[in-house]
């Protein structure tokens, strides 16, 4: 998995507190690289990222498809209400890193959902992700994993 976030915590930048959009691009790139390394030794690849614009989604299917690779764009969407509810939930409980209320609304405003010429899957909170996955995901297939020890290989915080 390739974490924009967690990348920005390596750099010790807090995405959920915004940072601005010189180091933003940095980080952005970075993960592109990362992709393409992974792609290019047999990996598959997962990015975790809002991917709020389309020309970033546009990007990382071009880089797949460099490396014949087929892309699927998972578009989870909640309300902002919820998004909303859910950050605060979060800003009292602590248990995960936290986004500060401005950065979502910001976000929200900007966000570009996927249209029906990505064929992104839509995930909503009505159903449990497992039985989700299971309906519309295809099984995983059989690919290297990254070397051992090597810098290809990702590892979360």
């Amino acid at each position: 998995m390739v974490s924009l976030d967690a990348n920005n915590a390596k750099r010790g930048l807090d995405g959920g507190a915004g940072i601005s959009p010189g180091k933003w691009a940095s980080t952005y790139r970075e993960a592109l690289s990362r992709v393409g390394e992974l792609l290019a030794a047999g990996c598959s690849v997962v990015v975790d990222d809002t991917n709020c614009f389309r020309f970033l989604r546009d990007d990382y299917r071009q880089l797949a498809q460099r490396h014949g690779v087929a892309t699927t764009v998972v578009h989870v969407k909640i309300g902002l209400e919820v998004a909303l509810q859910r950050v605060r939930q979060n800003t009292r409980s602590r248990l995960r890193p936290g986004v500060r209320e401005a950065v979502l609304l910001e976000l929200a405003e900007k966000f570009e959902e996927p249209d029906a010429g990505e064929a992104a899957l839509t995930y909503s909170p009505d159903e449990a992700p497992e039985a989700w996955a299971r309906r519309l995901l295809p099984p995983p297939r059989a690919v290297r994993p990254a070397p051992e020890g090597s810098r290809l290989q990702e590892v979360q915080p």
